[in-house]
């Protein structure tokens, strides 16, 4: 089955989750950044700016503040002196009533402007933790969607390993059907033909030349001539199964028949997976047949 599409798919989540696990980090540093009152964002971070706009506003902020309370002790100290003169002058006449409603409305213009100086100073405060708020929603969303991803790509990773054909028993392949990529392949269509084997068991592979054929039959015996540490060594087997339809080399255009060689003896011992070996097999007392291998099958 062709996975490209995933793997494709896999790439570009693996990208997304990079940058988002990058955000994360970099919100996390902002916070701190916040509560602490010191960048310790990179400068190329994409936060960096985020941080710069908040101190700008912060700063504003506090200068209003400090405007405001410039303001409000200059006045402070005019009404209080107002109400100095007031009690003075109801120490002379006694209880005068607009005497006193002038020193009421005076004593709630004092109250007023201690209430605008708290409220200035909550407002800087509320600024900050509306803004680290802000963040730590930013951070949950971006948790929200990093698990998301993780998830897809699980689920892609699984689709690729599922889309892998497995036999249900060890042996070795007698022949692959040639399928083309985009083919369709419905229910019970042959793709591949696995004979069951020994897994302990290797069994060598050859090519019959098309006019050799007719004289070697299953049965035979056959004699591997392989190389074991620079040494020629002879090892005997019989022919197991011969390929019944003749292939086409794509590379040479020659036809072929495949030949198997099983029941070898000591083959465990001196075969390994890939190696290239000369088969003889014996018709009579003569030679027939010489060719090279090309695989090896467990």
């Amino acid at each position: 089955m062709d996975v490209s599409k995933y793997r494709q798919e896999r790439e570009r989540l693996e990208k997304m989750l990079r940058e988002f696990r990058q955000n994360k980090e970099d919100l996390i540093l902002l916070e701190i950044s916040i509560k602490k009152g010191k960048s310790y964002l990179n400068s190329k971070s994409s936060f960096y700016y985020r941080y710069q706009t908040y101190v700008t506003e912060l700063i504003k902020l506090k200068k209003e503040r400090e405007i405001n309370e410039l303001q409000s002790r200059e006045r402070e100290k005019e009404l209080k002196g107002k109400i100095a003169e007031i009690n003075k002058k109801l120490k002379e006449v006694g209880n005068d009533k607009e005497l006193i409603e002038q020193k009421n409305v005076i004593a709630s213009e004092l109250k007023a402007i201690k209430e605008s100086n708290e409220l200035m100073a909550l407002e800087i405060n509320k600024y900050k933790a509306e803004t680290i708020y802000q963040i730590e929603e930013d951070i949950e969303n971006i948790e929200t969607k990093i698990v998301d991803i993780e998830n897809k790509i699980y689920e892609i990773n699984d689709a690729i390993k599922s889309s892998r054909v497995r036999a249900k028993a060890n042996g070795y392949v007698e022949f692959v059907n040639r399928i083309d990529e985009g083919m369709f392949l419905g229910s019970g269509v042959q793709v591949a033909k696995i004979v069951i084997g020994d897994k302990n068991e290797f069994k060598v592979e050859g090519y019959l030349g098309n006019g050799e054929k007719s004289s070697i039959k299953e049965g035979q015996e056959a004699r591997i001539k392989i190389r074991v540490d620079g040494d020629v060594k002879i090892l005997k087997g019989e022919v197991e199964y011969i390929n019944k339809g003749l292939r086409i080399d794509e590379t040479t255009r020659t036809g072929y028949y495949l030949v198997e060689v099983g029941r070898i003896r000591e083959g465990n011992k001196y075969l390994k997976s890939g190696q290239i070996c000369e088969i003889n097999v014996i018709v009579g007392k003569r030679r027939v047949m010489e060719f090279l291998l090309d695989k090896l099958g467990l």
